[in-house]
């Protein structure tokens, strides 16, 4: 089973714990991060949503995934540090079991995907789940998508677009506050290897223009 399909199996699972929308149809959540760069190989397409800071929100329009975007995607087969996710209107909701939050009558993911560890080795360790919550002080704007798996699951998550402008800005700190022995560290290495991978994707999805006026929008 390959990384991308172990990271498709993670995310299911911890939807069918803790679902991404609540009884009155609000977002209770949404996955960001290197998780869903992981699973947007075998992504057919997502909605772009317009989503409020209570949770609600409106659809925007479709994007279909070409499969030359879905092959660079694939390109994306790596190790994950974490399971980030960001939860809206700084919700107290608790997304499945971490190792600050443990409950009783929730498994463990890796229990559920045993392959799990597979992308995340130190999962192996733990007796959580390795999550990095975002509440809303975190982040300006809610930019969401609804991605179509190809077997029709629906998975809440950033939009791809602000996957590489996001992965841009942390660049941008990283050079205007660090030392060069720093920024060329291993992990900023593949820092730079994942915005190359990211790159080559989103140009198939978005224009020039577009990722320049989105980029702009991060710096802001």
């Amino acid at each position: 089973m390959s990384k991308n399909e172990i990271a498709v199996n993670v995310i299911k699972a911890i939807i069918s714990m803790s679902p991404q929308i609540n009884k009155n149809g609000a977002i209770n959540y949404y996955f960001c991060g290197s998780l869903v760069w992981s699973a947007m190989s075998m992504v057919k397409g997502y909605t772009r949503l317009d989503v409020q800071l209570d949770g609600s929100f409106r659809l925007v329009n479709d994007i279909l995934l070409s499969e030359e975007a879905r092959k660079e995607f694939s390109n994306f087969n790596r190790t994950i540090g974490d399971i980030d996710v960001a939860l809206v209107n700084s919700s107290p909701y608790k997304v499945a079991k971490d190792n600050g939050n443990k409950t009783p009558s929730t498994p463990n993911i890796k229990d559920m995907v045993p392959e799990a560890i597979e992308l995340f080795p130190p999962w192996k360790y733990l007796n959580g789940d390795p999550f990095d919550k975002l509440g809303d002080q975190e982040i300006k704007t809610h930019n969401v998508a609804i991605l179509v798996l190809e077997d029709g699951t629906t998975i809440l998550t950033v939009n791809p677009l602000y996957m590489l402008t996001n992965k841009i800005t942390e660049l941008d700190y990283l050079s205007l506050n660090k030392s060069r022995e720093e920024i060329l560290t291993r992990k900023n290495q593949q820092r730079l290897t994942d915005i190359n991978i990211l790159y080559r994707a989103i140009k198939l999805i978005y224009t020039q223009s577009e990722i320049f006026e989105a980029l702009e929008a991060e710096r802001e």
